[in-house]
């Protein structure tokens, strides 16, 4: 962390010195000579220097970001009267050489005048300081903002992970139930999707393809609660190579799908899940299309924020990279998910 603010502090510095040195010699040229200005920049220079590290080490961090603004401001303005104090006071040897600069708005006024050459010494370091405490505001922003979105982002997949284990484990008890031979290897694939929800999930990005295995096992599961089998089509379209997205982005609303789409009633139920890639557009197609049963129902109470949630995360994590249509009928609910990657 102090690593980090050691090259913050000198990255300010050097922004302020060069916009500096570029407006100095502009006002300056003609004016001066060059050896005369370089003189004058160095004192300046050190001045901008001396402003910034004090105020972002010592002023922000203990007065501004504590909202002790008002003596932030008192002790600014002291930082500056003593910056100006040290660079022009004739005690000091290179008092002269600060003094040589010369402001359009002081070519025609004597140079005696007390607030003329104050405000002329204050600029470089009024400029340093004002652009210093606004640049560390903005990353102040910026950081509560992302870490706003982080904590956000782990509150909502904290909500979905319980649906998604209670979903599954349901279906495991109900093959356990029956004995089956496929129980180990159905363990197997429930360890693979809790390792999925626990460790793969904590990432920002994760390859697709671990997204489309997952949905895939969700699917393998559910459907063993019916040995009879289920009006269920799928189709993962799988050309499209590394692309990685945000985790359990597509879950939520395959979920739903099973939850509200009776999926039992084989001939009045069905379930279709597909995924298509546009290598052209580099773009994602989501779509999921369920049955609607005429009287409402639902499978289970748990979990039935998943959907709000999985829209929050795609406004936080694609605000402008996503189009969410949902279309519903008398009979039929259909999702449909346009991703750019």
């Amino acid at each position: 962390m102090k690593q980090i603010q050691i090259k913050n502090t000198i990255s300010q510095m050097l922004l302020w010195g060069v916009l500096w040195f570029i407006i100095s010699l502009l006002i300056n040229i003609g004016i001066i000579s060059f050896h005369d200005f370089l003189k004058t920049f160095l004192i300046q220079l050190f001045g901008i220097f001396l402003v910034i590290f004090i105020n972002q080490n010592y002023l922000l961090p203990r007065f501004y970001f504590q909202k002790k603004v008002i003596l932030f401001l008192i002790l600014g303005i002291i930082l500056l009267a003593f910056t100006i104090w040290i660079a022009s006071n004739s005690i000091f040897p290179w008092s002269k050489w600060f003094q040589l600069q010369i402001l359009p708005f002081s070519k025609n006024v004597e140079t005696s005048r007390f607030e003329i050459r104050r405000i002329k010494y204050l600029l470089p370091f009024l400029l340093a300081f004002v652009g210093n405490t606004l640049v560390e505001i903005s990353n102040l922003m910026r950081k509560r903002e992302n870490e706003k979105l982080k904590t956000e982002l782990k509150f909502l997949k904290s909500q979905i992970n319980p649906h998604f284990l209670f979903n599954v484990l349901n279906n495991i008890y109900g093959l356990a139930l029956i004995k089956s031979d496929k129980t180990s290897t159905n363990i197997l694939r429930l360890s693979g999707m809790l390792r999925y929800m626990l460790y793969d999930s904590n990432s920002e990005k994760v390859p697709l393809q671990k997204e489309i295995a997952y949905i895939k096992d969700y699917i393998k599961l559910f459907e063993l609660k019916d040995s009879k089998g289920m009006n269920i089509s799928t189709f993962f379209d799988e050309s499209f190579g590394k692309i990685e997205i945000a985790p359990l982005l597509f879950i939520p609303f395959v979920e739903n799908a099973f939850k509200h789409s009776k999926i039992e009633d084989k001939e009045n139920g069905k379930i279709e899940i597909e995924l298509k890639y546009d290598s052209k557009k580099k773009q994602l197609h989501f779509r999921v299309e369920n049955t609607v049963p005429s009287m409402h129902f639902e499978k289970d109470k748990v979990g039935g924020i998943g959907l709000i949630n999985v829209m929050k995360r795609l406004e936080i994590l694609y605000p402008s990279k996503h189009k969410l249509d949902i279309f519903y009928t008398n009979d039929t609910y259909i999702v449909d998910l346009k991703l750019d990657v």
